[in-house]
């Protein structure tokens, strides 16, 4: 069975969609999403030689003579096993990147989901109690039927009228 990918927003966010959003959404997780990328991009670097460096002069000579014209070619010398330090150093980095994303992540959607339980907690609590107050206002006007009637204390219909606004 295919899954339609698409969210429809009339119908409200179902567990899936919610924590989808939470999870695009949160700038923590976008700013450790950046880590990565920075963290990827010294990976790279670390796989690389040095750039050398290129130098060019022109100098008059003194006296009035000939110009003289100087040209330098440096580049820097790797210690033994410098690179591979490096890159290993970024490889480590770059999971440790990953792995902060992976823990926000579950971090996020936790208290999405924490969330969405305590709003349909509420309803449910809500609908329980209106549930309850419609059964005490029946109560109520139960009891003033009977008291018309002589069956029924002041007292019992008191005590009913404050449960329901208990309730």
């Amino acid at each position: 069975a295919e899954r339609d990918s698409s969210f429809d927003l009339t119908d409200g966010l179902d567990e899936g969609e919610l924590v989808a959003v939470a999870l695009t959404l949160n700038p923590g997780l976008r700013a450790t999403r950046a880590e990565l990328g920075e963290a990827q991009a010294l990976l790279i670097q670390a796989g690389l030689w040095p750039n050398p460096e290129v130098g060019a002069a022109v100098r008059p000579e003194l006296g009035g003579g000939s110009t003289g014209f100087e040209l330098d070619f440096l580049f820097a010398l790797l210690r033994p096993g410098e690179r591979k330090a490096k890159k290993s150093i970024a490889k480590a980095t770059v999971e440790e990147a990953r792995a902060r994303i992976v823990a926000e992540e579950l971090r996020v959607a936790a208290e999405a989901r924490g969330a969405r339980l305590a709003v349909l907690g509420g309803r449910a609590s809500y609908a329980l109690l209106e549930q309850e107050a419609g059964i005490r206002r029946e109560v109520v006007a139960l009891l003033r039927q009977r008291r018309e009637l002589g069956e029924a204390t002041v007292l019992d219909l008191h005590l009913a009228e404050l449960e329901l606004a208990e309730a």
